[in-house]
């Protein structure tokens, strides 16, 4: 008796299955987007040892220190020194969730409030608007214009 070969219809299931299997390659490579390294695009602040959040806007962290002593000095009438160690460190994250500008802005606030100094004399530790007088000393010419 002679055995029958099944290699005709192996070979259809082969050839079929390779077929397939390269068909689904070209449709998944065409929506396929190769990672490519941009940089640093997440950014982590701290201000005076207090965590403030991240962005993922470098340049746009600066503006906000800005506008937050700018916002924390325009409520006082007396002038304060404002202690503003900041440290900002970037990585680079394929996804991440940063926080509003406005939170942001609102905590660095904070934390230059929490580190506000009022202008005080050395020798008595007395409030600089409590004088009647105060006196500058400038030791050259050119100084004139940076106290001003």
């Amino acid at each position: 008796m002679k055995r029958k070969s099944n290699h005709k219809k192996y070979k259809f299931t082969y050839i079929k299955a390779t077929v397939g299997t390269l068909f689904l390659c070209l449709l998944w490579l065409r929506g396929y987007t190769p990672y490519e390294e941009t940089g640093e695009n997440f950014f982590h602040i701290t201000l005076n040892g207090q965590d403030m959040g991240t962005l993922d806007d470098k340049d746009r962290i600066d503006e906000l220190l800005l506008q937050a002593r700018k916002n924390v000095a325009s409520e006082s009438d007396e002038l304060v020194f404002m202690r503003a160690d900041m440290t900002v460190v970037g990585e680079q994250v394929l996804w991440g969730e940063a926080d509003s500008e406005e939170d942001v802005a609102r905590r660095m606030e904070e934390a230059l409030r929490a580190s506000g100094i009022p202008l005080y004399a050395l020798e008595s530790g007395d409030p600089v608007n409590e004088f009647d007088i105060i006196g500058f000393s400038v030791g050259y010419e050119m100084a004139y214009t940076a106290m001003l």
